[in-house]
């Protein structure tokens, strides 16, 4: 631990413009596939060099986190997945972040009646097969929802079949290999760990997709890098916690005090005798053995005169469960957690968790959004290069929430309230309920026959490619590991 936070406070010896490092890795899989696909646009290629290539158009971004200056941004994640393997509390939240940013997902498609119900079988087929390594889509996601907390970005590479009709598979592509080029046409990737070359990442199967940035720099920042502090201090704090354990196990602080031997108890004649001083020493000696030996049993016999003093070593340890608390919530504040999450419960109280665990409800909405962004992309590249004229989107739910009683009552309270407020105002109320349950105003004309209870007249259909426009729903459920219809292809129906 201590060689590691000796690290990062190294400076770095790469440079911008040095030789790259060793390869951490072989080539992956995407390498392989995508080896013959260069011409197409989906293939990944060795980089120029800057001045080889692009010249003065085109500037390297090495990237560094600003708290952290004097090290690289490739360490510093590195350290970030070390800690969340190794501390508890940063375990603990990164679990916490998983459960609540992926309680499930739902996919949602739109196009014509035959593209939608050809997509439907395409895609689930496709998210059966997809990252076996990591069990589907499903588990895709959670590695991705860890990815983004640890490094600040999902970075997967959608690699092409050979034969481009379709993406084959999907590769994880470590964020801290990951460097950024600046061009005249826009960010252009790297990942400089495949060999000694940088390797350029096609720009229409890789996506890199930062959740925070900071100013210009296109680099995400990890969600738990205010943690870094905190989690050496705690290690500097327990390591201090177990040297007093350690020494109250084996032995108390003893002060013990014997009379000085009578040359005559040494077997002596006189205290000018030579031997005197050596005796005395190994009767000192025996004394303080006698003392250690007996500890354990509690017991201690002595000649008469001799006094013990014992020290209790807990008041040694007296502020410093203060101290573990006070730098505990600064860690978990910075790993976006609450301290009854983590089984603190001193203090918690169930109005404090309504109006605190809704910030981590809404951080957890911040992961969803970007990762669903990612998963869109490579599903829609799969349909696109399948020819299927359809779109899918993703949808991931709400985690079960534990004031799903409380909740019914205030939006209970609200609606009464909207009654009210439409006897009091009429119909100039309508703009207030409206922004207040998200309603559009052409949300009643998509409701389904079974909502309104009669069999409404024939709409009017929108052809899509001279098909019917439909919509339809597929809900991953875990247990069953396989998706389920919840929404049937449904006509899109206009006024």
């Amino acid at each position: 631990m201590n060689d590691l936070w000796a690290a990062l406070n190294t400076p770095l010896t790469l440079g911008p413009r040095a030789s790259p490092p060793p390869p951490t890795q072989g080539p992956n899989a995407a390498a392989a596939a995508l080896r013959g696909a260069r011409n197409s646009g989906l293939g990944r290629h060795s980089s120029p060099g800057l001045e080889a290539g692009f010249g003065s158009t085109l500037v390297r971004l090495e990237g560094t986190f600003p708290g952290y200056p004097a090290d690289s941004r490739r360490r510093v994640i590195r350290l970030m997945r070390w800690l969340t393997q190794r501390d508890e509390d940063m375990n603990g939240s990164l679990r916490d972040q998983i459960a609540i940013a992926n309680p499930g997902h739902s996919l949602e498609f739109v196009g014509g009646k035959r593209a939608v119900q050809a997509a439907q079988q395409e895609i689930q087929a496709f998210a059966e097969r997809v990252f076996p390594e990591g069990g589907g889509l499903d588990g895709l996601n959670n590695n991705q929802v860890g990815e983004i907390v640890r490094t600040g970005a999902t970075s997967l590479e959608w690699y092409a079949l050979a034969s481009r009709r379709g993406v084959e598979n999907v590769a994880v592509v470590p964020a801290e290999d990951i460097f950024i080029r600046r061009t005249e046409s826009g960010l252009l990737y790297e990942q400089q760990a495949l060999s000694a070359e940088p390797v350029e990442l096609p720009g229409l199967t890789y996506r890199y997709l930062p959740i925070l940035t900071d100013g210009a720099d296109p680099y995400g920042i990890p969600l738990f890098i205010a943690a870094l502090e905190s989690a050496e201090r705690k290690v500097r704090l327990t390591e201090s916690v177990d040297r007093v354990v350690d020494m109250m196990r084996v032995l108390a602080f003893v002060s013990a005090t014997f009379p000085e031997p009578t040359p005559e108890q040494l077997g002596l004649n006189s205290r000018m005798d030579p031997a005197f001083e050596t005796l005395t020493a190994a009767y000192y000696e025996q004394a303080a053995a006698l003392v250690y030996d007996n500890a354990p049993r509690g017991l201690f016999v002595g000649p008469t005169g001799s006094e013990v003093k014992v020290t209790n070593l807990t008041q040694s340890l007296a502020g410093l469960p203060d101290l573990m608390l006070e730098n505990n919530r600064r860690l978990w504040t910075s790993t976006r957690t609450l301290p009854f999450l983590r089984g603190h419960l001193d203090g918690a109280t169930e109005a404090l968790a309504r109006v605190a665990y809704p910030m981590v409800e809404a951080e957890a909405a911040n992961i969803q959004m970007v990762l669903a962004r990612q998963l869109e992309h490579g599903l829609n590249l799969h349909l696109r290069l399948k020819g299927i004229p359809a779109q899918v989107w993703v949808r991931f739910g709400s985690a079960e929430s534990a004031f799903a009683l409380s909740q019914a009552q205030t939006e209970y309270t609200r609606m009464q309230t909207d009654q009210l407020g439409k006897q009091v105002f009429g119909d100039g109320w309508w703009s207030k309920a409206a922004q207040r349950w998200d309603i559009a105003e052409g949300d009643a004309k998509q409701a389904p026959e079974w909502w309104q209870g009669t069999v409404p007249a024939p709409p009017n259909l929108p052809l899509l490619n001279g098909d019917t426009a439909a919509r339809s729903a597929l809900t991953y459920d875990r247990q069953a590991r396989r998706y389920r219809v919840s929404l049937p292809i449904t006509d899109i129906r206009t006024a």
